[in-house]
Parts: structure tokens; sequence; C-alpha cells
């Protein structure tokens, strides 16, 4: 397995596919809505310019759209980092359909593109790598400088996935383990607690994995960040607890994504992959990406309003066996 295959959840004994070349499109695109027009170059007194975010078109009904600095009234919103494919990309359609404006944050603008088209209230790309602190800071700072949406929902599922041993786990792959799947969400709710502090709540939603409870196969480094990532959420769940910001975290198991490299197979082989592996699962088949979103929007949106600190396995039972 490549080093550095991304992943928002993983499974041992399961070979993960190379990750194509990224976009490396250059093209300035321009944001229209019925109320305001953002474009290259001009700096509304309004509004951030958008020329690094690369929005798509979206259009804001009159009523959507509000007065003032993150007042009740604006358009709620939510931020979505590894949202190009899979459990992300399902989780930013989720939230759409319940009308949230997404903020698609990943690196490969032309997936992320093909994302926005199906979000049904509105999205904006934010190209980036969570893996550069500057460019992060800069880009979550022209979001929360927006002055038509409330971000109230940041979800966390942008990672990677290495396979390794505690014996043949390099310094190296530790570091890059951290640093994409604990700093990049730290670094990314430290930049927004002021935020939630000052607009009186938020929500974030981590994702980890079932191999942050209980580790298999070879996955040292990636289950031992994971659970990390587990005990950080509910740490954040008791810091922000006064403050009205709420903090939990979702453990998908074994998900039907890209990333697996049976989705390369003809489709028999494929089908047959499926159901042997699903055969596996209590509840008889693998995960879908849009189970996991469905849980996802749970916990990130006001359905949960009086839930923190919680660790959900969305996994077909599997951590039962």
């Amino acid at each position: 397995m490549p080093a550095g295959t991304p992943a928002s959840s993983a499974w041992p004994g399961l070979k993960m596919a190379e990750k194509g070349p990224e976009d490396q499109k250059t093209d300035k695109e321009e944001l229209y809505s019925d109320r305001r027009r953002f474009a290259h170059g001009h700096n509304f007194s309004s509004a951030p310019t958008f020329a690094t975010i690369s929005p798509v078109q979206i259009h804001l009904r009159s009523d959507e759209v509000g007065v003032g600095v993150r007042g009740s009234n604006l358009k709620k919103a939510v931020l979505i980092t590894g949202a190009s494919s899979g459990i992300g990309a399902a989780t930013a359609i989720e939230f759409s359909k319940n009308g949230y404006f997404v903020y698609l944050m990943g690196r490969n603008k032309e997936r992320l593109q093909d994302v926005a088209l199906k979000c049904r209230s509105g999205a904006s790309i934010v190209s980036c790598d969570l893996s550069d602190e500057a460019a992060l800071n800069k880009r979550l700072g022209e979001v929360m400088g927006a002055k038509i949406h409330r971000v109230e929902c940041v979800v966390n599922n942008a990672g990677i996935y290495e396979s390794n041993t505690t014996e043949s786990g390099s310094d190296e792959l530790w570091s890059r383990q951290f640093e994409v799947n604990m700093l990049g969400p730290l670094r990314i709710v430290r930049a927004f607690f002021p935020y939630f502090k000052e607009q009186g709540g938020g929500s974030i939603v981590n994702i980890s994995s079932t191999l942050g409870l209980r580790p298999q196969g070879p996955t040292s480094a990636y289950s031992a960040v994971k659970a990390a990532l587990v005990n950080w959420t509910e740490s954040l769940a008791l810091e922000g607890g006064p403050l009205n910001i709420r903090a939990n975290c979702v453990c998908p198991g074994l998900v039907d994504t890209p990333i697996h490299q049976f989705h390369a197979l003809p489709e028999d082989q494929k089908k047959a992959t499926l159901d042997k592996m699903g055969g596996l699962q209590p509840l008889g088949r693998i995960g879908k990406p849009e189970d996991i979103a469905r849980a996802v929007y749970f916990l990130g949106s006001d359905l949960s309003s009086w839930t923190t600190g919680a660790v959900l396995s969305v996994d077909g039972g599997i951590n039962l066996t």
C-alpha cells in the first residue's frame, strides 16, 4: 500500500487503491448569488475575497440571507474536510438536503466540484491541504469572515491510512499519521473555537474509526492516532460544554468507498468480494457512505442538541464479534 493513502475509515486485510493525480487546475471560478456577487480581485466591504476558495455557482433565496454578522437569521452552514468522495461527499449531500450551505474542503477541485453540484442548498469549494498550516489558517479565516453564512458545524473527516506494525513503522510514518489525522482536526477546531464562542455555540463531529476502539491487524500508527482522536473528542466536550460547543465522534467500520481496491474489479468480482466481506458483518452487509453520513448529520445538527462527548460506532455490529 502506498504511503499516504487517503481514508475515512480502514479495515485490516484490505488493500487500498492508490489516489489519482491531484487536480492542479488554477482557474478562478466566480460565486454568484441572488444577493451578492463575489469575483476574483474584488474586495467587498461585506465579505472577503473568495479567490482562494474556488466556489461554484450557487443561488440563495432572499429569505435565506440575513443581515449582520453570524446572526440567527443567517443561512446555516457546515464545513466538511475530505469532502471530495466517500463519507465526506455523502455527508455534504446529507447536510445540504437539510438546508445547510456546505463548505467543501479538500485538495482535488474537480471532484469537489462534482460534489458541489449535488448540494441543493449551495456549496463553496475550499481547496486546501490540512498539513499546510499557514494555508489552512488563511482558508479558514476566509470562511469565518464571510457574512452571508453562519457556520454551525465542523466535520473533521479527512485522513490518511498507512499499514504498519510497531517494529516496521518509521518515525516519519508515525509523524505523518499524527500530522494529518490528529493535528489537522486540532488546527481546524482551534481556529473555530473563538468563532463558536462569539456566536453562542457550535458543533464538532470528528470521524475516527472502529480501529480507534479496537485495533486489528497491522494498523499500529493509524489505530493509535484514531484512538487519540476519540479521547480528544471527549476532552473537547468537557471544554466546550459551558460554551454550548458540542463535540461528538463517529467511528465507521468497513464502508464501501472508492478508496478500496475492489472498486477496480470487474462488476461480478466486485459483487462477490462485497458479498464475502458483508457476510462477516452481523448485519450481513458492509456499510454505505450514506449510513455514516446520516449518523454524522444527527450528531452535527440540532437533532442531538443535548448530546456531547458521544462516541458512536456505525459498523454493522462488527465490534461485537
